[in-house]
Parts: structure tokens; C-alpha cells; sequence
């Protein structure tokens, strides 16, 4: 007995990005071809999207189910044989709201997934499970929209030699995948150098932490997270780029940077979050007593704002002169 899958496996998304948006419908073709008659008792699809730690959480969940439900395309009350051949189920399903983004880090990941079992009297005969991606929702983001202020209050003591003062506004707050953000900055020069470099850098931080610890100490409440992991990674970066603010001087400069097309948006999940930000840093040159002062400005990455969705072919027919497939009736999509 062999059950063989469609090329390359089983799950055929409608849109052949497989890239949908919080609150959308997922719909497709499962499909399979049998070389020989099998017995099939039922054929389940199942939809799932979980958080998971790839390290042991001691004092928290391993991982956390945001959404898993599942729907029988077929199921018989006897056992009954599907004859070879080819057999095609459409499906659908709709995906809950202000669920996460779909993300795998170092230390964790979020997965969204379909999964088709297809089992007989003594059990499994097939089973396959495909990703897909879950893109950011903007709304709840859009109220962030606007010029957005940063101000770094803290003098930056460089080399004991003197202070840089950066002012920097950001043409929008949200920054959307392929978006070119503006970044106005105001440099104030105290130091007894002259400003020579700037180079800017889009950061990514990712938190992955357990259970958050309620276990009061001697100070108070204590509201770290325990297991906590932080990674950082630079995802887009501008080159040094030459200026000229002398010392005791003030000097204004407009800089755009490229968000990519594919980013991972801003979120937060029980288990892990990932924030961006952008780091600013400016450099004095020469080899004499050379510094460099570092400021950061957090911004929201929001997710694609509109998706195409486009369509892809059904799998082609089984075309090794096979019977007539089973004429069972196979129920409707799922309909929520």
C-alpha cells in the first residue's frame, strides 16, 4: 500500500505566497493520489498557530496556542476504500484577530501552520503539515501616525573631553515594509572635536522570557521576567556619511533609510515580543583620541498594508490511466 502526495506534498494554498493578515480567510485544495485502494476512515484538517521557547522554561510554558481548531473534509461511519487515483478537498478557514506575526529567533519562534491526517482502520496513512505566514495588523498602530519626537536628555560624556547633544524627528512613527522613512536630525557639538561620520542602523530586539515572576523580595514586588533572553541584529544600516559640525556648533541633516520588503512586525506575545529602533551614532575621525557617540530612537515596524494574494493552479490530475476517483461526496469547505 502506498499513499503518495501531489508535488511536493499534499496543501495547496489559493494564494500562492501563502501570506495572509490577521482576520483573513485561508482557503486552498488538499490534494492526494492513491496508487493502490487504501481503506480511509477519515481525512482531518487541522489549523494552529503556537509560540514556542526553544529552551527549557522552568518557571513558565513551553509553549503558548494562540488559535488550533480542525474540521473532518471526509469521514465515514464504516471503513470504506478509496480507489486509486486522484481526490481533491477544498478548505477554508478564517483566521482570528491580534493574533502575532509569524517569527523564528535564536532563542524562539511563533508558527502558524495546516496539518491534513489521513488515517485508516489501523491508523495513520498520511500525514503533512505546511507553514504559512502570518503578516502584522496596523490597526490599533495607526493612532502612533504623525511626527514623532526623540530626545536623548542625557549628555554623552565623550573621552571626559566634552558633550553631543542629537535631537531626531521621524516623518512617521509607524514604518511600514518597503517603506524610505525621513529622519531629521539636530546635532549640537560641545565636545572639543569636530563631528565627521554618521551612520544610522535599524535594530531589531527580540525578548524571549517565561512566565513573568510574582514572588515578592526585599524591595518590593519583583517584575522581571525569569529566563529572560534578549537578542539584538541590525537588519538595515546607512554607511557612514560624512558631516562637518565643529566644535561648540549646532548643524541640522535629513537622512532616509530602506525598510525592507520582508520584516517582522512590532509585537508582543505571552512568550516573546520583538521592537525595533533606530541607532544613531556619531564619530569624530583622525587616529587622536577618536570617539563615537551612540543614541537610540525606538520606532514601530506595522506589517504589509495590503496583500495581492495571488492565486495559484489546483494540482494537476493523476495521469497514470487511473480509475475514476471515489465518487464519495466530500462535505463543503468550512465556513466559520
Amino acid at each position: 500500500m502506498t499513499v503518495q502526495s501531489v508535488n511536493p506534498t499534499c496543501i495547496h494554498f489559493k494564494d500562492i505566497s501563502a501570506t495572509y493578515r490577521p482576520g483573513d480567510q485561508v482557503t486552498g485544495i488538499i490534494g492526494i493520489n492513491i496508487h493502490y485502494d487504501v481503506p480511509v476512515q477519515s481525512l482531518k484538517l487541522t489549523w494552529k498557530g503556537i509560540s514556542s521557547l526553544k529552551e527549557k522554561n522552568p518557571d513558565g510554558p513551553q509553549s503558548i496556542s494562540h488559535y488550533w481548531d480542525d474540521i473532518y473534509l471526509y469521514l465515514s461511519e464504516d471503513v470504506e476504500k478509496m480507489e486509486r487515483g486522484e481526490y481533491q478537498f477544498p478548505f477554508s478557514f478564517q483566521l482570528p484577530e491580534g493574533i502575532p506575526p509569524s517569527f523564528k529567533g535564536e532563542y524562539g519562534m511563533v508558527n502558524h501552520s495546516v496539518s491534513v491526517d489521513l488515517m485508516g482502520l489501523t491508523g495513520p496513512i498520511l500525514r503533512e503539515e505546511k507553514e504559512f505566514t502570518v503578516t502584522g495588523s496596523n490597526e490599533g498602530l495607526y493612532t502612533l501616525r504623525g511626527m514623532y519626537d526623540f530626545y536623548n536628555p542625557l549628555k554623552n560624556k565623550i573621552a571626559s573631553i566634552g558633550n553631543v547633544d542629537l535631537h531626531a524627528s521621524i516623518n512617521s512613527h509607524l514604518v511600514l515594509p518597503g517603506s524610505h522613512p525621513t529622519i531629521y536630525l539636530v546635532i549640537v557639538n560641545s565636545s572639543e572635536k569636530t563631528l565627521e561620520k554618521i551612520k544610522v542602523c535599524l535594530i531589531q530586539k527580540a525578548h524571549f522570557h517565561g512566565k513573568p515572576a510574582s514572588t515578592p523580595n526585599q524591595n518590593g514586588p519583583n517584575n522581571s521576567l525569569d529566563n529572560k533572553k534578549i537578542t539584538k541584529t541590525v537588519i538595515q544600516e546607512i554607511p557612514d556619511l560624512p558631516i562637518s559640525v565643529h566644535t561648540r556648533k549646532k548643524d541640522h541633516y535629513t537622512l532616509h533609510i530602506n525598510i525592507p520588503e520582508i520584516i517582522t512586525p512590532s509585537f508582543k506575545s505571552p512568550l516573546m515580543s520583538v521592537e525595533y529602533a533606530f541607532q544613531i551614532k556619531v564619530k569624530t575621525g583622525g587616529r587622536l583620541m577618536p570617539f563615537s557617540s551612540k543614541f537610540i530612537c525606538p520606532v514601530v515596524v506595522g506589517g504589509v498594508e495590503e496583500l495581492n494574494h495571488p492565486s495559484g493552479n489546483a494540482p494537476p490530475p493523476y495521469s497514470d490511466n487511473a480509475p475514476p476517483p471515489y465518487s464519495g461526496n466530500a462535505p463543503p469547505p468550512y465556513s466559520p
